[in-house]
């Protein structure tokens, strides 16, 4: 979301039209980038009653684009995610 890694943990505060997303703030418009298969996301995110379906339904001023990439670039958190508890196992 605007060049911030989503991760667990991850913050995102505020009011509508007022958001933001580990201390940075979100404008009247804003960018989400997902990473996985371009046509498994587009085909899930604009389906009827999709994620964009229902976003459209409650929020009718608001103006979604969902645009496939063949690629992304990401950045790496910053965040530290080894668990506080509990140990990986392979």
């Amino acid at each position: 979301v605007e060049g911030v890694r989503v991760v667990p943990g991850t913050v995102v505060y505020g009011a509508a039209g007022a958001l933001s997303v580990e201390n940075t703030i979100l404008d009247g418009s804003f960018e989400i980038r997902a990473i996985g298969s371009s046509q498994i996301l587009t085909g899930t995110l604009t389906r009827g009653g999709g994620v964009v379906a229902q976003i459209s339904a409650a929020y009718p001023d608001v103006l979604i684009s969902v645009t496939p990439l063949d690629a992304v670039e990401i950045p790496a958190t910053e965040r530290d995610l080894v668990p506080d508890n509990g140990q990986p196992s392979l």
